[in-house]
């Protein structure tokens, strides 16, 4: 097992504000800011999308920013993007996302692509708040089951695009998305049917969900960890 950092926000001295605090510290700082990281005892790199930068991202410019962090010992392992495909105003944009999540994490060298099925509410108007809500919008609850086999089947598609190029998708267990839960994330991935297609049990996000959350870490675990491929551990 190796343990990597995923990356969120930029806020590391000295900050000067020159970049999206979403990218990576710039090249003045990145090295310490880097060997900082390493020395914490990650193995690697988690990077979103966003923190890749710019619209005008090539292979040329990911591999030069590939270079840099395998220099330093922290090569990028995960690149994180997407969103749901269940809500026309957002499916087609998010698979684009996904897609060109795949391209960029073959010159980035790492394996996996993460990704969280979130897309706006359906039902009612936003209610502005992210966790702990009783009836979050969109949710596993909420969902029909054609959005679970139009989902799935996006899924294994992207997934063979993934498998192809050496690499595996994981979903993320996520509040406000289709997969928000064990079974639900089972449910996906038994409908999608590809080897290139795994479970990410992020058990924070079970908790943040609902306000009085549907199932124990412990009980997520059992359910999760034959199915998953990558994890995402934080400190609630």
């Amino acid at each position: 097992m190796k343990i990597a950092y995923a990356f969120r926000r930029n806020i590391f001295h000295p900050f000067t504000g020159g970049a999206s605090r979403t990218q990576l510290p710039e090249r003045k700082t990145l090295g310490k800011y880097l060997g900082a990281v390493k020395d914490m005892g990650f193995d690697g790199l988690e990077l979103g999308m966003d923190s890749l930068a710019t619209a005008d991202l090539d292979e040329s410019r990911a591999q030069e920013t590939r270079k840099v962090l395998e220099g330093a010992g922290l090569p990028c392992v995960a690149v994180r993007a997407g969103g749901g495909f269940d809500n026309p105003s957002v499916a087609a944009q998010n698979r684009q996302k996904l897609e060109k999540a795949i391209e960029v994490a073959g010159w980035m060298g790492a394996g996996i692509v993460n990704t969280a099925l979130v897309t706006p509410p359906k039902g009612r108007a936003d209610n502005g708040s992210v966790n702990g809500t009783p009836d979050p919008d969109p949710s596993s609850k909420t969902a029909s089951q054609e959005d679970f086999e139009h989902t799935a089947s996006v899924l294994r598609e992207v997934g063979a695009v993934a498998g192809a190029a050496g690499l595996n998708i994981t979903i993320e267990v996520h509040q406000r998305s289709i997969a928000d839960n064990s079974w639900s994330a089972l449910h996906l991935l038994d409908l999608a049917g590809s080897p290139y297609v795994h479970a990410n049990p992020d058990l924070g996000n079970i908790l943040w969900n609902y306000d009085e959350p549907e199932e124990t870490m412990e009980e997520a675990i059992i359910a999760l960890a034959p199915r998953a491929k990558y994890w995402h551990c934080k400190n609630l």
